[in-house]
């Protein structure tokens, strides 16, 4: 959530299942780093009809790889400033550009989703990987 809450932010999170919460929705998850909030942006079975939610951060048109909700903590609800607590802001505006890359980006990663789950990640990782390539610094 870079793009709206900077890393280390406090977080209040309503714990629940991952196949409880809808698209827009911003969940905590075990990543592989810790702790990772991202919105819903999809969901998707895999050819064995497992369930996994597409999420991606504010500040990226790539999603991360795709989740089982297992892995799932619950929904975000309020982050801390300073001493107070705010709900969390809806995502921010985009350009018609930026939206139609997400969506395509995002089609990608589920049709590789119903191939298979890890075809999917991979997919996920490698367009993540070109993103930072590209990228201005």
């Amino acid at each position: 959530m870079g793009g709206t809450l900077v890393p280390g932010t406090w977080i209040r999170i309503r714990c629940g299942t991952g196949v409880d919460f809808a698209e827009g929705t911003v969940i905590a998850f075990l990543g592989g780093n810790g702790l990772v909030g991202h919105r819903i942006v999809g969901a998707g079975r895999d050819r064995r009809g497992g369930e996994f939610l597409l999420t991606r951060g504010d500040g990226t048109p790539i999603p991360d790889p795709p989740i089982d909700a297992e892995r799932v903590l619950g929904e975000v609800i309020e982050w801390q400033d300073g001493d107070s607590w705010r709900p969390i802001p809806a995502a921010p505006a985009v350009t018609i550009i930026e939206n139609i890359s997400a969506a395509a980006i995002l089609l990608l990663v589920r049709s590789a989703l119903v191939i298979d789950v890890r075809f999917a990640a991979r997919i996920a990782v490698l367009l993540s990987a070109i993103g930072h390539r590209l990228s201005p610094r």
